[in-house]
């Protein structure tokens, strides 16, 4: 750290960390659930509740949206409010 305050960057390297990750884990899931066919929908296959634990990664703790706008407000320096 250099003293100044990088709030706004950490905040941003937070936000995109979680999108990726959450976005990563939904793309992933959905090519399982492609790949088993219509298994991948029974819940006698684990990639049924993976697939739905991957997609509310999306949405809670800020939706994919939201942390788009924390990652393009730290670039532009507007305030995060």
């Amino acid at each position: 750290m250099d003293g100044r305050n990088n709030k706004p960057f950490v905040a941003a390297e937070g936000s995109m960390a979680k999108l990726v990750a959450s976005e990563t884990a939904v793309y992933v899931t959905d090519e399982a659930v492609q790949i088993l066919g219509g298994n991948g929908y029974t819940r006698e296959y684990p990639v049924e509740r993976m697939r739905r634990d991957a997609k509310i990664f999306t949405i809670f703790e800020g939706t994919s949206e939201i942390q788009r706008l924390v990652m393009s407000r730290a670039i532009t320096g507007l305030p995060l409010r």
